[in-house]
Formats: C-alpha cells, structure tokens, sequence
C-alpha cells in the first residue's frame, strides 16, 4: 500500500528548497584554478601531462593510453577542487536564523510526513 503525502510533505519540501537557495546565495567560491606548491605553479605540469597523454592517444590508441588519460584528467580535476576557496560572505544574524529555519523546519516536516503511519 503506497503511502499518501498531506499538504505539509510538500510545504517541507518547498521551505527546505528555499532554504538551500538561499544558503547558496551566501557561498562565494575563488579559485587560482591550480594550487601552487610553494614558488612552484603546478599548472604546466597539468597541462602538459594532460596533452602528452591526449597524443599518445591519437598515435598509439591503447587501453593504457585510455587509463592514462583518464587518471591525469581526474588528477586536474581534483587539483582544481583542491585549490578552491569556499566562504560564506557577510551576513546578518537575522537572515542567518532564517535560513537555517526554513532549512531545518523544512527538513523536520519532510521526515515527519516520510516516517507518518
């Protein structure tokens, strides 16, 4: 027998979406795009690599070449992700307490109808 939502299992799932908008609003994220090992800047090296293993690729298709590939692409990606710095800008006590209480109320009322017998 399927369960049916009320009314309040739809307002949590809206407040809880506000919430996130707006929590995100308040998230600025900068990036030097690679990080830096001391004096050393790390992006030739990514790149390079990257286009090295791209040519071996193209004149000598192998499944190692594929792995190889794929292994410096994710490395780039995390290299990029790892540079990232992630702050929450400027914000009033007020609006804070209002996010966290459409967030947490929504949530609350989503688990509450969810686990409703």
């Amino acid at each position: 027998m399927q369960k049916k939502h009320t009314h309040l299992f739809y307002i949590g799932l809206l407040m809880t979406a506000v919430g996130a908008i707006l929590f995100f609003s308040r998230v600025r994220i900068g990036s030097y795009l690679f990080p830096r090992f001391g004096s050393f800047d790390t992006a030739p090296v990514f790149v390079v690599a990257w286009a090295l293993c791209f040519l071996l690729l193209v004149f000598r298709p192998s499944s190692m070449a594929k792995y190889l590939l794929a292994l410096v692409t994710l490395a780039l990606v995390i290299a990029v992700i790892l540079s990232a710095h992630i702050y929450f800008v400027q914000t009033s006590i007020l609006y804070f307490f209002g996010i966290l209480a459409l967030l947490f109320g929504g949530v609350g009322l989503v688990l509450r109808e969810r686990n409703k017998k």
